[in-house]
């Protein structure tokens, strides 16, 4: 998921500044890709996979010094062979003499598919009922046209993911914990069936306008990290623009920030069952700014995440990672995405051990008082 973070923080910042220095056509998009592509492949050479590399060279090297004394050593090779042929005859006969534990895997593994299945039909039940309660009526709330047995199905879904948490706390229970958090954020955006709010509707228009000009003038600042995302994927996949926008935050809210919160409690707290759970629990908490598409609605998700790696940057690449989420988030809207720089900016005078305490003090004042301005 870090990856995915970061090819989408690279597109959106150069979708933006392609689009500021020229436009979003077709030439503009492919400009946009390919450098979007080559800072991510940069980076990843970089930093993520050096350390892939060196053991590749490693075992590479040993291989072929291994395979200079096994050629000057062809007695020892066939002693080897024997070897490792009498241990695998020794396990096997002890494997067979302990066949009463296989069945009991085989329960464990079927409890747990079983558990799975019963949560995707819930899931499943809960999206359907959801599109069966959609309405192109002027309502207050989702929940007057939403039926009472939705909340029943739905508790039952978040029981049944908690047991799955509790008896295997694996990180691949992200993907169920995203699933759960994006049938949370797409309540609205299903039941209401035209749409929710005025805002969307505006920079719907917008993204259209760009998709058939490639620009719209006078050219703003703003806005255009929602924009550029929204443009290429339709582009790219011919998705409908209006379901791209109607999906985008709550879409990539759901699946970057478990993926985040998780990535901070485990660099704080090592319980990795707990903060599993956690994830669930947080659900409890108002999370309005994710369920609708709004340039400063995708801001403050990447505010969000930039904070959340801040706190647990520990080296380079995480502080880079923290630069390239305010930067998303700047390029989206200012409003969030300036205390996003300044907060990587102050992050950056507090890993710095070349300054001295008296400097990296003023530097905070500084930092502060930025913050209050903008």
């Amino acid at each position: 998921m870090l990856y995915v973070i970061i090819f989408t923080s690279f597109l959106s910042i150069w979708s933006a500044v392609v689009y500021q220095i020229y436009k979003l056509n077709n030439a503009g998009i492919v400009i946009s890709l390919v450098l979007a592509v080559f800072s991510f492949v940069l980076l990843l050479y970089r930093y993520l996979d050096f350390s892939v590399y060196l053991r590749r060279y490693l075992r590479l090297s040993a291989y072929k010094h291994g395979e200079k004394q096994i050629n000057a050593d062809n007695n020892a090779d066939g002693r080897r062979k024997k070897f490792r042929k009498s241990i695998l005859l020794y396990f096997n006969k002890k494997c067979k003499k302990h066949t009463e534990v296989v069945p009991q895997a085989r329960k464990i593994t079927f409890f747990f598919y079983t558990l799975f299945i019963i949560y995707f039909l819930l899931f499943s039940l809960c999206i359907y009922i959801l599109f069966q309660s959609q309405t192109i009526e002027s309502i207050a709330s989702p929940w007057q046209v939403v039926p009472d047995y939705f909340f029943a199905i739905y508790s039952m879904a978040t029981f049944i993911l908690i047991i799955i948490i509790l008896k295997n706390p694996k990180s691949l229970i992200l993907i169920l914990i995203s699933m759960h958090y994006f049938l949370s954020f797409s309540v609205v955006v299903i039941i209401y069936k035209i749409g929710y709010g005025f805002d969307p509707f505006i920079h719907q228009a917008g993204v259209d306008l760009i998709n058939k000009t490639g620009a719209i003038f006078p050219k703003t600042f703003y806005y255009l990290g929602q924009y550029g995302l929204e443009v290429i994927i339709h582009k790219i996949t011919s998705i409908s623009l209006i379901l791209i926008d109607k999906l985008l935050v709550p879409f990539l809210s759901a699946l970057f920030l478990p993926a985040s919160i998780f990535y901070f409690l485990q660099k704080w707290f090592k319980n990795q069952k707990v903060n599993l759970l956690l994830l669930i629990f947080l659900l409890t908490l108002p999370f309005s700014l994710f369920i609708i598409t709004v340039p400063q609605n995708l801001a403050y998700l990447f505010l969000l995440i930039t904070i959340l790696f801040g706190l647990a940057c520990s080296n380079t690449l995480e502080l880079i990672i923290v630069y390239l989420c305010a930067l998303t988030s700047f390029v989206a809207h200012p409003i969030a995405g300036i205390p996003a720089l300044l907060f990587a900016v102050t992050l950056t005078i507090y890993h710095n051990n070349k300054l001295n305490i008296k400097t990296k003090k003023y530097l905070y004042l500084l930092a502060y008082i930025l913050s209050s301005i903008a």
